[in-house]
């Protein structure tokens, strides 16, 4: 079994398109089984985690999307805000700072500081959530991080500061970061893949990253979407999908489907032998479910899947 529940988060990351949102929903609904208390955190303000629950999406803005989970975007904006203040004191002095055209122009495109701001917002949110124990609304989170390339620069630059600025205060805050994200007790990293060739490649990629060049441990790569393996099955599923007394054409059409299953299965055993032979970390697979969006009940048998794996 994969320990993960213990920690204070866990980070999803993947290709786009390949079931980071799907992932971290179900991580969720499994979290909730083990009696903790979730937060799935967005970098964006435009929150997609809602609807994959099925939530209003203004109606669940920083609030509950499921029974006992949250989910919340990151405003930018506010996030330096706060940043500022943190290093300012003073919040109005860190507003009035903000609002400067010229700091407004460098906090939006100097290299690395936005990716040094949600590294920092995460880690402070981790500090405060230990501080607060029972008292806080939650206890576990899970960034729905951006893509492999975006989440690889966004991890490797609290180090890279901590290297240029070798006093004070951003120093030890920076140092701080590294440590909470490297230390395998508080911080864990899940890597999603399809079976497919880019989406395979670059989470290769990502993996070797990560923990050759910064020593951070990948705790596991989930596998979306695997096509059964009994031919039987997918034979069988056909026959119980096409309603009785359904026309030739629509037969016909079903069995095509099943039989360009079959084909996939195919090719994802190539992908998935690769895997097993380059990649170091654990593998978890989760279920091709034939349906978008998918309800509730998907997700939760995919929890179902997942806990399996992981404890």
């Amino acid at each position: 079994m994969i320990r993960l529940f213990h920690k204070k988060l866990v980070i999803v990351s993947g290709k786009g398109g390949v079931g980071k949102s799907t992932l971290c929903a179900a991580l969720a609904i499994l979290a909730r089984r083990k009696d903790r208390r979730p937060l799935i955190l967005e970098l964006t303000e435009f929150e997609s985690i809602p609807t994959v629950f099925g939530s209003d999406l203004e109606q669940a803005k920083g609030e509950f999307v499921a029974d006992g989970i949250r989910s919340t975007g990151f405003d930018f904006e506010e996030a330096v805000t706060e940043y500022l203040t943190l290093h300012l004191k003073v919040r109005a002095v860190s507003q009035i700072l903000h609002k400067n055209p010229v700091v407004k122009y460098f906090t939006r495109t100097a290299p690395g500081f936005k990716e040094l701001v949600y590294t920092g917002k995460i880690w402070y949110m981790a500090q405060d959530m230990a501080r607060r124990g029972d008292r806080h609304p939650f206890d576990f989170m899970i960034l729905d991080a951006p893509s492999t390339g975006q989440c690889l620069e966004m991890l490797r630059v609290p180090g890279v500061v901590s290297d240029m600025v070798r006093v004070g205060p951003i120093m030890r805050e920076t140092r701080a970061m590294e440590a909470f994200y490297k230390n395998p007790d508080e911080s864990g990293i899940l890597l999603i893949t399809l079976l497919q060739e880019m989406p395979v490649n670059e989470v290769l990629q990502m993996s070797s990253d990560l923990t050759e060049k910064q020593g951070l441990p990948v705790d596991a790569v989930v596998i979306n979407q695997i096509v059964p393996v009994d031919e039987d099955i997918l034979d069988e599923k056909a026959r119980a999908t096409c309603p009785e007394g359904a026309s030739e054409e629509a037969w016909a059409a079903l069995q095509q489907a099943v039989t360009d299953l079959k084909i996939l299965h195919d090719a994802q055993e190539t992908f998935r032998k690769r895997l097993a032979k380059e990649i170091k970390a654990p593998q978890v697979e989760l279920p091709l479910i034939l349906k978008s969006p998918l309800s509730l009940k998907d997700l939760d048998r995919l929890a179902t899947t997942l806990e399996e794996n992981f404890e």
